[in-house]
């Protein structure tokens, strides 16, 4: 089965679905097709990094190895001459933003897991310790 260009695919799937959709033009539904990854692109052009949520696809998220190689490639790319000195400072200085963000929310995100982990710990304790207060309790009533 030979391999479809975008699309090719998406001009297939617009006809195997037509019929379904009488009162809809062919762009219209390439357009519906389509909102989910417009939707991706545009929270993806914020500074802002969010997760994104895509019914039958998952969770989309912005990582900061990622980031750290689309940094890296950039300057590659700019050794190479392949972008422009004033591109590269546009993309890297928002891809630096990004990845401030990213390792913020990271550090929050493990010291909220180590503040549970640290209270279930001393939970844990407390626990213990009662039991084993009560068991020498049972044990002196035992002796006497």
């Amino acid at each position: 089965m030979p391999k479809l260009t975008h699309t090719e695919a998406l001009d297939e799937y617009v006809d195997s679905i037509k019929d379904q959709y009488p009162d809809l033009t062919k762009e219209q539904i390439i357009d519906a097709c389509r909102s989910y990854w417009l939707n991706v692109k545009e929270v993806m052009s914020k500074d802002e990094p969010q997760n994104i949520h895509i019914k039958h696809l998952g969770k989309l998220t912005v990582y900061n190895g990622r980031l750290h190689k689309l940094i890296q490639y950039n300057l590659i790319s700019l050794a190479r001459k392949l972008i422009h000195v004033d591109y590269f400072n546009q993309v890297n200085l928002k891809y630096q933003k990004i990845l401030q963000r990213v390792v913020e929310a990271d550090d929050i995100k493990r010291q909220r897991l180590r503040d549970n982990m640290v209270s279930r710990l001393i939970d844990k304790m407390h626990t213990n310790d009662f039991e084993l207060i009560d068991d020498a309790e049972d044990n002196s009533e035992e002796d006497s």
